[in-house]
């Protein structure tokens, strides 16, 4: 209980991040269909690519801000020792995905602005309702990682998400798509 406690305390600070990538996501789709509608897919492309690397960015800030000061942002929340080590262990865990985040985040909203609504869909239901709990079941349950496993397992599965979103916009089947 005290982990999941701990593990609660740190999902409010990385919500941070997650919550300055969804408004990037946002700035994606919105440059990248302004880009499509004017017929100038060079120019969406680099759009895309531009706030892609802006939320990787400020998410890789975020996190890097977050595991420095780890101790101090959960103790903020709670004062219970036990709390504490666990909160730190898995901010500091989830934080390594962050940035993966800020980036899946980023190619998702510039395949949504340019028509392609069902791959960062379809990313989203692999990564986070197949591959994430089955990593953290793998880690947790079969290999006895503990808790560890389980932050483990989803940050493997969001950075895993974000390639592949990144792959597909990297493709560029979306720039043949007649909005």
């Amino acid at each position: 209980r005290i982990a999941v406690a701990g593990y609660t305390v740190s999902m409010q600070m990385r919500m941070f991040g997650v919550m300055f990538g969804l408004a990037l996501m946002s700035a994606a789709m919105t440059a990248v269909s302004q880009n499509m509608g004017a017929e100038d897919p060079k120019r969406a492309e680099r759009s895309g690519w531009t706030v892609t690397w802006i939320s990787v960015g400020a998410t890789t800030l975020m996190a890097l801000i977050f595991v420095a000061l780890s101790h101090w942002l959960i103790r903020f929340f709670t004062d219970d020792a036990e709390t504490i080590k666990w909160g730190v262990i898995a901010l500091v865990t989830l934080s390594a995905a962050l940035p993966f985040t800020g980036a899946s985040m980023g190619f998702s909203g510039a395949l949504r602005g340019a028509g392609d609504t069902l791959s960062p869909l379809y990313a989203s239901l692999i990564f986070v309702t197949v591959v994430g709990p089955g990593l953290a079941y793998l880690l947790t349950v079969v290999l006895d990682y503990g808790p560890m496993g389980a932050w483990i397992g989803l940050a493997i599965a969001w950075s895993l998400q974000s390639v592949m979103v990144g792959a597909i916009f990297k493709r560029g089947k979306w720039k043949q798509i007649k909005l």
